[in-house]
């Protein structure tokens, strides 16, 4: 269990953990590489190890990274994997496609996450440079400020409007 990984960047106060059934290791076995589930260098006996859980201490609220697949030879495959989101309002759930390790995939949340896992399912899942933050409320009057400014000018606008008509 890794948690926060080196190449891994969370920010004061927060932080978060990653574990596999089969184990999480680090890319081509190099330190503050990526982390992967695949079991070049601890070969796990079945693909169990092919989802990386995350697990978030409270108040992350964004979550994002660099996901994607690789083979048991360490080396990146294009392909789908599922990247499922839990936070105080239920699960999310998107299946993705990478062609390799270059793509970002970021999530925020109103609510704080939970959990999160990706699932490579037939091949290994691959994570690098994950990145957690905390996203700030709205506070309440804002929204209500910014309505109010609204109704005030439709209501300058429709008197101007009305008074650039001819009147009979």
């Amino acid at each position: 269990m890794y948690g926060p990984y080196p190449n891994y960047s969370g920010g004061s106060g927060l932080s978060y953990t990653i574990a596999a059934t089969g184990g999480a290791y680090p890319v081509n076995g190099t330190l503050n590489s990526d982390l992967s589930t695949s079991g070049t260098y601890n070969p796990p006996t079945n693909l169990d190890g092919s989802t990386l859980a995350f697990s978030f201490a409270p108040g992350i609220r964004a979550f994002g990274g660099y996901f994607y697949r690789e083979d048991f030879n360490s080396l990146t495959i294009g392909g789908s994997f599922t990247i499922a989101l839990v936070d105080g309002a239920g699960t999310y759930s998107t299946v993705e496609d990478s062609p390799n390790n270059t793509t970002f995939y970021g999530f925020i949340s109103d609510s704080d996450f939970l959990s999160a896992s990706i699932n490579a399912s037939t091949n290994y899942a691959a994570a690098g440079t994950v990145i957690v933050g905390s996203a700030a409320q709205v506070p309440a009057p804002l929204p209500l400020m910014g309505a109010a400014t609204a109704f005030g000018l439709s209501r300058r606008l429709r008197s101007r409007i009305a008074a650039a008509r001819p009147h009979d």
